[in-house]
């Protein structure tokens, strides 16, 4: 197969959340344009796209994915009630906790 075959092989196939729409194989590196799941257009360097160093057009959003899943826990620490909360306590362990270091340093809530 030769490069031209392989760069056509390529247009419409989907990396990560980019899909690729064109390639341009004259120019130095090689760049292709890549519509995003967003629905942004970006022109990107074809052998990033394919390799996977580029995963989208900069919308955040595998960031956005791994924050929320790392803050959010099942179960409360504290008490133990059932369900995903922020922090690994419920709302009133958190609370409950609050006032406590509020009343240490001496502030009324």
């Amino acid at each position: 197969m030769n490069r031209v075959e392989l760069y056509q092989s390529r247009i419409g196939k989907r990396y990560k959340y980019l899909r690729i729409i064109e390639i341009d194989m004259y120019s130095h590196p090689p760049m292709c344009v890549c519509e995003c799941v967003c629905g942004n257009i970006v022109k990107l360097n074809f052998t990033d796209v394919c390799q996977g160093e580029v995963k989208t057009c900069g919308c955040g959003r595998t960031n956005r994915r791994r924050k929320k899943s790392k803050n959010l826990q099942k179960g409360c620490f504290n008490c133990g009630k059932v369900g995903v909360f922020s922090k690994g306590l419920c709302k009133n362990c958190y609370m409950q906790m609050y006032r406590k270091e509020k009343k240490k340093e001496g502030i009324k809530c």
